[in-house]
């Protein structure tokens, strides 16, 4: 069914999930309301003879689901799909769906996810993947963007943020201690450097770092922080 009719019937399970602590039900039903939306994207925004730029996540997932089997019944003919991660990737070759590379063609309506979403509706990419570079630049493609979340991604103004920046590898602690520099100006914040589960520097799908930003507090002008961040030379993308 199409997510708007299932808002009421997810923030009712959602509560009963909260007071009885039922993890595994919540879960499964979150991945269910993903699908749903997922699903509405694709019924909503894509049409044929479109090019479909993808993210990557659990909803974008659902999202290649819907599109194989539009492609599969006729209601949609002549899809191209550009993939922002291999996994992305992948699951499209699985579903024989054609993929292509980003080039000069302009992306008709981009599927993302986002990992967290402000007050202010600002919204952060890149805190679970590292392919934020490659995201923000199919956006900047995209005739359309379609963003999709859940309320378990929308953050209240006391709890914590961390916003993921890529940096370049080389001369990367003196890009740090720039960004660290921004704190006293604009917020409260600490720098931690991603590491894999091997405790090796995690390294995006372009070859540069990722450092994440932690927040004390809620961020007050996100407009003029991510104007300064912007401006530290060795700043990739955030």
């Amino acid at each position: 069914p199409p997510a708007s009719y299932c808002i009421p019937l997810f923030r009712i399970f959602d509560d009963f999930c909260l007071k009885q602590n039922v993890e595994y039900l919540k879960i499964e039903f979150l991945n269910y309301r993903r699908g749903c939306m997922g699903g509405e994207a694709v019924d909503t925004y894509v049409n044929s003879k479109s090019i479909v730029g993808l993210g990557t996540g659990s909803t974008v997932y659902w999202a290649i689901v819907r599109l194989a089997e539009k492609l599969t019944s006729g209601e949609l003919t002549e899809i191209t799909c550009v993939a922002t991660c291999e996994t992305t990737r992948k699951h499209l070759d699985h579903m024989n769906i054609p993929c292509a590379v980003l080039n000069a063609d302009v992306v008709d309506v981009m599927i993302v996810g986002a990992d967290c979403v402000l007050p202010d509706l600002s919204t952060i990419k890149g805190v679970g993947v590292d392919t934020v570079l490659h995201e923000r630049m199919m956006l900047e493609c995209a005739r359309k963007a379609v963003c999709i979340v859940d309320n378990s991604k929308i953050r209240s103004e006391n709890e914590n943020v961390s916003l993921p920046v890529a940096i370049a590898s080389f001369g990367y602690e003196l890009t740090i201690g720039k960004i660290l520099n921004l704190a006293a100006s604009n917020a409260s914040f600490t720098a931690k450097l991603r590491c894999n589960s091997s405790g090796r520097k995690a390294v995006t799908v372009s070859g540069n770092y990722i450092v994440d930003l932690i927040f004390s507090s809620m961020i007050d002008d996100t407009a003029t922080l991510v104007e300064s961040i912007n401006a530290v030379v060795g700043v990739v993308e955030h």
